[in-house]
């Protein structure tokens, strides 16, 4: 849900750019072509034209910071999720993989009276000690 909400916001901030440029083309269609490809002129325009009356260009440029963090926050939470989701699924397959060890611990010892060595992944004897 969290990645169509974000897919969603992607959209409504293409929408967004596309209004500010156009308030940069009623100065400079030049810079208005700059500025939609790239976001330093953007940048520079909107200063620029900040208190032009004629371009009106305050509400576009604040709903585009606006929309910006927006989508940068929800970058960070979605690539956080991802990171506990895969740090839970590799902690889960660890307990999976360490839970049948010991339990062919117990059925060596049950079956045959001696203890699982996980190396050789097979059940072996115990070593009497050696005679001095």
């Amino acid at each position: 849900m969290l990645i169509v909400i974000y897919l969603l916001l992607i959209l409504l901030s293409l929408v967004l750019w596309i209004w500010l440029t156009r308030r940069i083309w009623r100065v400079s269609p030049a810079a208005a072509g700059a500025s939609f490809f790239l976001l330093l002129p953007a940048i520079y325009w909107s200063w620029k034209l900040w208190n032009d009356p004629a371009a009106r260009i305050r509400v576009p440029a604040i709903a585009n910071v606006v929309i910006t963090v927006i989508l940068l926050v929800m970058s960070y939470r979605i690539g956080d999720t991802a990171v506990q989701d895969f740090l839970q699924k590799t902690a889960a397959q660890q307990t999976q993989q360490a839970a049948p060890q010991t339990d062919m611990n117990d059925w060596c010892r049950d079956k045959y009276g001696t203890s699982f060595d996980r190396n050789r992944g097979a059940c072996v004897e115990k070593k009497p000690p050696a005679p001095q």
